[in-house]
């Protein structure tokens, strides 16, 4: 999968509400993904079983923020990998958030 810049595209901007965000994750089968609506975040933990897997996650993370000019929050350990993600421009999840998760998730599953 080619993944294309997308830093300029201003629709990609549009802030979803709480609702649409999680009816856009069941409809994709983002099932490990939530919706913190303390913080308008959307985030995912990513188990992992030694940490060589860990580190290819954290590889994927990296090209993939770079690629879509997108940069989540990222901590992890030996055996987990946590991402938190909103547009800071606007505090909240917008559509490109969204196209983010999807497209990481993608990736990752490659791995399996």
């Amino acid at each position: 999968m080619e993944i294309k810049k997308i830093s300029d595209l201003d629709y990609l901007l549009e802030v979803i509400d709480e609702e649409k965000v999680k009816t856009f994750l069941k409809k994709k089968g983002l099932f490990e993904v939530f919706y913190n609506p303390e913080n308008n975040f959307i985030e995912q933990y990513f188990k992992t079983d030694d940490f060589e897997k860990t580190k290819h996650i954290i590889n994927i993370i990296n090209a993939t923020s770079e690629k879509l000019d997108h940069h989540p929050i990222v901590n992890y350990t030996y055996g987990m990998v946590h991402i938190k993600l909103h547009t800071n421009d606007h505090s909240a999840v917008t559509k490109k958030d969204l196209k983010y998760i999807l497209v990481l998730n993608e990736l990752i599953n490659r791995l399996d």
